[in-house]
């Protein structure tokens, strides 16, 4: 889904609906008991655009807060996870999830392993994990295709995205190798698409004819 749909775009800002809110009320989708993990932190003022059926959430209120500096010898990290149930408005069902993160690293001649981050979610099934070498600028961009059958629109599920920020000397010659590392934006796009009948096979067809010619046949015979 590198392209989403060339519909024109309805641009919703809700920098006050989230900021603390347990509840989002998208087009076709719901958003409820949005909660941080392990703590319960406000997420704090999101950007919506809708087009199409896609809902893009500029999560940039998540990114400040996965933001670890150095502050002496010793290494430091931090982590977080996003949840929420997602469910599908009435008639739809969620066809893809993406996501896509920017790191935000300040560094000073640093060593590839010194600077880490993780970026992946979690559920409705564990995919696109980053982990390891982390510079500024690194873009991460993730699309999970559900299968037609995975969701059912008519049921919720979890949504859970995770990320984690750290920075490490192993020794007192490494300190001052690294500055800061976090991400710089976060952004989760959320698919819905319209639910449709499934068409009968032309074998379902023609069974259904033959009923029907029998039924008739027989109606006639009583007549008779």
């Amino acid at each position: 889904m590198k392209l989403l749909h060339t519909v024109a775009a309805g641009v919703i800002l809700a920098c006050s609906q989230l900021a603390g809110a347990s509840t989002l009320e998208l087009s076709h989708l719901t958003l409820s008991d949005i909660h941080f993990w392990p703590d319960n932190d406000e997420l704090g003022p999101v950007a919506i655009t809708e087009t199409g059926n896609v809902s893009s959430l500029d999560l940039t209120g998540f990114a400040d807060q996965i933001f670890v500096e150095r502050t002496g010898d010793t290494g430091a990290e931090l982590w977080k996870t996003l949840h929420a149930t997602a469910t599908a408005a009435a008639g739809y069902t969620v066809k893809s999830i993406r996501f896509r993160a920017v790191l935000d690293v300040t560094d000073i001649d640093p060593p590839e392993q010194n600077l880490n981050f993780a970026f992946y979610l979690q559920s409705p099934t564990m995919m696109g994990i980053g982990w390891g070498e982390a510079y500024d600028g690194r873009a991460e961009d993730w699309t999970f295709q559900l299968a037609s059958d995975g969701i059912d629109g008519s049921k919720p599920f979890e949504l859970a995205l995770s990320t984690a920020a750290a920075v490490h000397a192993y020794s007192p010659a490494l300190a001052g190798s690294y500055a800061s590392v976090g991400f710089r934006s976060i952004t989760l796009d959320i698919e819905t698409v319209p639910v449709i009948a499934q068409v009968p096979e032309p074998g379902t067809w023609a069974m259904l004819l033959v009923g029907l010619a029998g039924v008739g046949a027989a109606v006639g015979r009583r007549r008779h």
